[in-house]
């Protein structure tokens, strides 16, 4: 691999060159894409996927890496950044994903990690990866902030007892009923 890099940095090595050399993505990329999607940052997501494909980033191997980002931010969400360290991730990077998973519900992200499981498993095979990509990023952004529909008839049921009459929840008068005309001959 250091023969790899070499050859295609020439003399000298740097951190990003390596990324370059081997195809690794950075992780703050992957951070940053999450994180766009957490603020429904529809046109940030864009431009982060702008500039892998300017960067010429294998785009099957960030999702990769974005799902398994997800999934830190999934565990973190669940059980809190000490469950992160005990399934192998750094205090930094536990922390990280702490952080990143404040800004998802529960639902939320389990929606995003499954929205991503499906992604890897399709982009692999997709003649346009950039595109699917885009729709994709587009679609977890919606998914990530749909409420629960449990939550929806919660409040449903909740509301239309102790509304007003006249504000939005008036029931339709049933009407008389007529008998049909007779159609014209």
């Amino acid at each position: 691999l250091l023969d790899q890099v070499i050859a295609y940095s020439g003399a000298e090595v740097s951190p990003e060159t390596v990324r370059a050399a081997l195809g690794l993505i950075d992780k703050g990329i992957v951070s940053e894409f999450i994180e766009t999607i957490g603020r429904k940052d529809a046109a940030g997501v864009l431009a982060v996927i702008e500039r892998l494909s300017e960067a010429g980033a294998d785009l099957t191997h960030f999702t990769r890496e974005a799902l398994s980002r997800a999934r830190d931010v999934m565990i973190c969400k669940a059980a809190g950044s000490a469950a992160g360290v005990s399934v192998g991730l750094s205090d930094d990077e536990a922390a990280a994903a702490t952080k990143l998973a404040e800004m998802f519900s529960s639902d939320g992200i389990l929606r995003l990690t499954q929205a991503m499981l499906e992604l890897a498993d399709r982009i692999r095979r997709d003649e346009q990866p950039r595109f699917l990509l885009e729709a994709s990023a587009l679609r977890m952004i919606r998914l990530a902030d749909l409420t629960p529909i449990e939550d929806l008839l919660k409040r449903l049921e909740g509301a239309l007892p102790d509304a007003p009459r006249g504000v939005g929840t008036a029931r339709p008068q049933a009407r008389p009923a007529t008998a049909p005309e007779p159609p014209p001959r």
